[in-house]
């Protein structure tokens, strides 16, 4: 099941999830900046998934957070190893 929003295009994650066999359920993108706040690349997570039940869930503020927090390490990470 797909969001049927015209403000985005799923054409993409719908090819995906057909040439692998997957199901994407929930996703979250965030931007991987520069010191100067240029976006340099994102993060992309799929599928969260619940502990205790192992359903796919949609993610949580504090899942966001630490994803936030690693495409920031992440970001600092490709800077430096591009010098």
């Amino acid at each position: 099941m797909y969001a049927t929003d015209d403000k985005f295009d799923f054409s993409g994650t719908r090819a995906f999830d057909q040439a692998n066999n997957y199901q994407t359920v929930s996703s979250l993108t965030v931007p991987m900046k520069d010191h100067d706040g240029r976006v340099i690349g994102v993060l992309q997570l799929i599928n969260a998934i619940d502990l205790q039940t192992k359903t796919i869930v949609p993610f949580t503020q504090y899942m966001q957070l630490v994803a936030e927090s690693l495409a920031s390490q992440a970001a600092v990470s490709l800077q430096t190893s591009s010098c």
